[in-house]
């Protein structure tokens, strides 16, 4: 998500300033981001919820519209701040990240901004709300709740504003189905900075110091407090990883990323080689250090840019097709498109035996990400995007 409101910002720094306004559960600041001159941060554990949103969070299983997440986000006085903030700057547009900030769209309405949903995900769709017929009686009925609650709550975001963008065709597809036919949507697909990754490709950038040693090495790049992802690296880890050490006793799993799990940390600590690096300040090092990344995801929406780096870097990927929606690619052509456990885990050790082949996919795959995954090729569509809002100004 953070990549693609980075890419977001960035583009749209084309038109003018741009102010972030900002809502998380802890501290942030101002970073140097170019193209941004104004950023107010509210940290949702300082301020405080009112009586009433507490009794409505009480009801929520009682209540046919909100959702519980989208109460909790609300406060009273981050939307004061925000409405100064509107006050203070009167900008054009307001660009909404993703459906649990829906609460706030009416304080923006007042100041008559033009409106737009950048919705990296469509929550309507997602598996997490399903009901599992294995399941107690108990937590069916509160997933037909939170599905029903969701929807609601997602078509009255997508019907209001003026813009709704969206990540893939297959996500547009998704919220036709569930809500019918939009004609405000618009695909912007999830985009990276090839040129950033160059000197993975063409060998400038030397693995992480820790990481020297050239043994067959596995990837898996994700932020693991996601539920999806934990579900993957848990597949990783009990499924996959033991059928790669049958083959290669010496081969590492090397998992990236910010949150990691309590069963990553101990199965770290178990075997040295599974290495956990928690956050790191550049995921290139790793991406050089690793002949293949591997992608077993079985839930989740939106496009995994986890891929699409990979492309950008040259890494040859494994995947399942939930982990490869939303991105044109075609299976022993841009990558290896596998479901099973012992699928992946043969793909992987195909690529790792066959350099030759290995080599034309990771080629494919970045001639792919360079023509339609780049920024120039995202921009585009945000540029058609922004040029059917009524906007004063231009690039």
């Amino acid at each position: 998500m953070a990549l693609r409101n980075w890419q977001t910002i960035s583009l749209l720094a084309q038109y003018g300033p741009v102010a972030v306004f900002s809502i998380y559960k802890g501290p942030g600041g101002k970073g140097d981001l170019p193209g941004v001159e104004f950023w107010q941060h509210c940290d949702l554990y300082e301020a405080k919820r009112s009586f009433f949103s507490k009794v409505q969070c009480r009801l929520q299983n009682l209540r046919p519209q909100g959702h519980p997440y989208v109460d909790w986000v609300y406060r009273d006085g981050v939307a004061q701040r925000l409405q100064d903030c509107l006050h203070q700057l009167q900008p054009e547009v307001v660009v909404f990240e993703e459906v649990w900030l829906y609460r706030y769209l009416a304080t923006v309405q007042r100041h008559g901004c033009l409106t737009v949903l950048d919705n990296h995900n469509l929550e309507g769709d997602k598996e997490v709300y399903r009901q599992d017929t294995n399941a107690s009686r108990k937590l069916q009925i509160q997933a037909h709740i939170r599905l029903r609650q969701i929807r609601s709550v997602e078509a009255a975001f997508i019907r209001q504003v003026t813009q709704t963008w969206l990540c893939s065709a297959e996500d547009q597809s998704l919220m036709q189905q569930c809500y019918g036919d939009r004609q405000n949507t618009w695909v912007i697909p999830n985009g990276v900075d090839v040129d950033f990754y160059n000197g993975v490709r063409q060998g400038d950038i030397a693995p992480a110091e820790i990481l020297q040693q050239q043994v067959h090495r596995v990837l898996f790049l994700a932020k693991f407090s996601y539920g999806p992802n934990q579900q993957a690296t848990e597949i990783l880890i009990r499924e996959i990883y033991p059928v790669l050490r049958q083959r290669y006793p010496d081969c590492e799993l090397l998992l990236v990323g910010r949150e990691p799990t309590s069963l990553m940390q101990q199965a770290a600590k178990e075997n040295p080689r599974i290495i956990v690096t928690g956050q790191v300040p550049d995921v290139r090092p790793y991406l050089a250090a690793a002949q293949v990344m591997v992608v077993p995801l079985r839930q989740g929406g939106g496009t995994r840019l986890k891929i699409l780096e990979a492309f950008a870097a040259g890494c040859a990927v494994v995947s399942t097709a939930k982990g490869a929606e939303g991105i044109a690619v075609e299976d022993d052509e841009h990558l290896l498109l596998r479901e099973s456990a012992d699928d992946l885990a043969a793909g992987v050790i195909t690529l790792w035996e066959d350099g030759a082949f290995r080599s034309r996919l990771a080629a494919a795959a970045w001639e792919l990400v360079n023509s339609r995954y780049s920024r120039e090729g995202v921009g585009q569509r945000l540029r058609d995007a922004i040029a059917a809002l009524p906007l004063e100004t231009s690039p």
